[in-house]
């Protein structure tokens, strides 16, 4: 019982942290802040979703899953049928700020992506946006 009690003020700790970072505008601190958080992705998407719904976003931000799925078509249109099933079919992306938040299956998922496809990755968004957005790609394991 008393383990239940920690884990569920750790996480209300780790919330209000993350909340506290989002809302100060500090996205990157938000996702380090998360990385080491007791926090599931999907947690963490419902701040991302209390955030949005709670601040003015630009049309880009409130669109966020369709322009991911806009970049994963392009992607799916330069590289083989194998490799966009192997590296991009089960990723998941958003946008906060100016980032482009991509959430990979595992580790090595992630760090092909960042060595192999995060200029693709940039080009195609600037190309759809407009604008210039840093990667940031993530794991949705937990150490």
């Amino acid at each position: 019982m008393k383990e239940d009690i920690s884990e569920d003020i750790y996480k209300e700790i780790d919330e209000a942290r993350i909340l506290k970072a989002l809302k100060d505008g500090n996205q990157k601190d938000a996702l380090i802040l998360f990385k080491y958080s007791s926090l599931s992705k999907e947690e963490f998407d419902k701040l991302l979703e209390k955030i949005n719904s709670e601040s003015q976003l630009d049309r880009t931000q409130l669109q966020s899953s369709d322009i991911w799925n806009q970049v994963l078509n392009i992607i799916s249109s330069k590289v083989s049928s194998p490799t966009y099933e192997a590296w991009f079919e089960k990723t998941k992306g958003g946008f906060l700020g100016d980032s482009l938040i991509i959430f990979s299956k595992n580790h090595f998922q992630r760090d092909w992506l960042e060595v192999q496809y995060q200029d693709l990755i940039s080009d195609i968004v600037k190309q759809i946006t407009g604008k210039v957005y840093k990667i940031n790609i993530l794991t949705e394991q937990k150490w």
